[in-house]
């Protein structure tokens, strides 16, 4: 037994264990992440003389530690990565300009007499909301369910450095706990 006093088996059990009291869709995540396997590529050798072998790509089943490592990758992408990636997105739609009306298309030609004479256009107000924050709102409704009462929208929040920090260094901590060696 390493000095962890736990096997890798063990360590993923529990990871995969609490990750679902805490959120069952994580823990259904990590589950299916450490099912698929890793993708190797294989050559079988062709039956006919100087003939290349068939190349082909499939799924293998990690062992005990990759599992390991495949479940604290997906655990830290939930908690770690993606708020993160947010927050970039939030601060990027911040220093966005607003307008107040969606654009129109123009059409601009030198012919005139096809196009009809040019209209002219009141020139669209700018909301200069720039620097200040926004709601962003992403829609999750699948294209092909998309039906009129039902939508599923998700805020994007906003989580502090701090807190980020303090996660990345428990992720830190956490895969020092789960290095076995060999």
């Amino acid at each position: 037994m390493p000095e962890n006093e736990y096997t890798p088996t063990e360590a993923l059990k529990m990871l995969i264990r609490k990750a679902a009291e805490f959120d069952n869709e994580l823990g259904e995540t990590i589950k299916r992440a450490v099912a698929e396997g890793k993708d190797v590529q294989e050559t079988e050798p062709s039956p006919a003389r100087g003939r290349k072998g068939r190349k082909f790509r499939k799924a293998t089943p990690y062992s005990d530690e990759e599992a390991l490592e495949a479940a604290l990758s997906v655990f830290r992408a939930a908690l770690v990565e993606i708020p993160h990636v947010a927050n970039t997105s939030l601060d990027e739609f911040a220093k966005a300009t607003v307008d107040e009306e969606p654009a129109e298309l123009e059409l601009k030609s030198d012919n005139v007499e096809f196009f009809g004479a040019a209209s002219e256009k009141e020139p669209r107000r700018r909301l200069h909301l720039r620097d200040a924050p926004k709601e962003v709102i992403i829609d999750m409704t699948v294209e092909t369910q998309l039906e009129a009462d039902k939508r599923d929208d998700v805020q994007m929040p906003r989580t502090s450095e701090e807190q980020l920090t303090s996660l990345d260094d428990t992720f830190a901590n956490l895969r020092r706990l789960t290095t076995f060696p060999d």
